[in-house]
């Protein structure tokens, strides 16, 4: 009877600890659309979006973006990689400036105006911007120092004329080969319209704390049963 007293109380307080952690928020979207058509045909997730809280510095309430091209959908060359991003804000959301955004080396923050176009999928507020010879895959940057921003606050449509639909992310892949075709860059897009937003939405990591309460309470159940076995 101790053992299971123990074992509940133990529960109880790794359980407090589970239910007091902060579970950082994440959304994953998909890129589908190109406009590349003849060559890329929209409905193929060619481009992953994840954005997460994150720390930055001192900065605990940093964003995290991590854009990643699908390996397989591409013949890659020695220079394969992303060389821009683009992304918008959702209506009442902080209002954010160049330096809010951390590139990679090489690659700079830019927030409109002047709005940052991306072929065939409107203007944006803000993007990443790198340059032929700092292509990356993935691409990983910050938005750091915005009071009250979420990841939710960069999830909005592309606004102006889009020939192939306001996205709600886009971007410019380069570096890859076609099977009979001469194509070897293109924009990339997610969602289609205002009212649809990208495939994808939030994922839920479990938190440490979860795992720490299972291996607890199943060593003290082996610690109960061995001290409950009858002696030989």
């Amino acid at each position: 009877m101790k053992s299971a007293f123990k074992t509940l109380a133990l529960a109880g307080a790794v359980g407090g600890l589970l239910g007091g952690e902060a579970q950082a928020a994440s959304y994953l979207y998909t890129l589908d659309q190109s406009n590349q058509d003849a060559a890329l045909a929209d409905g193929v997730p060619y481009l992953t979006v994840l954005i997460e809280d994150a720390v930055w510095g001192s900065d605990t309430n940093a964003i995290k973006f991590t854009v990643d091209a699908d390996n397989s959908r591409f013949n890659e060359s020695s220079d394969f990689g992303i060389t821009a991003f683009a992304f918008n804000q959702a209506v009442g959301a902080p209002a954010i400036a160049d330096g809010n955004i951390v590139a990679p080396s090489g690659w700079s923050g830019n927030v409109a105006p002047p709005p940052n176009q991306f072929d065939g999928f409107g203007k944006f507020l803000g993007s990443a911007d790198g340059t032929g010879s700092t292509r990356l895959d993935p691409l990983v940057f910050w938005i750091v120092g915005v009071a009250g921003d979420t990841p939710l606050s960069y999830v909005a449509p592309s606004t102006g004329s889009a020939a192939q639909g306001n996205a709600w992310f886009a971007a410019h892949l380069a570096g890859f080969t076609i099977p009979g075709s001469s194509v070897t860059s293109a924009y990339f897009g997610g969602g289609n319209g205002a009212e649809l937003p990208p495939a994808g939405g939030p994922t839920v990591p479990v938190p440490a704390a979860f795992w720490l309460l299972v291996s607890a309470i199943a060593g003290l159940i082996g610690i109960g049963r061995r001290g409950n076995a009858c002696p030989r």
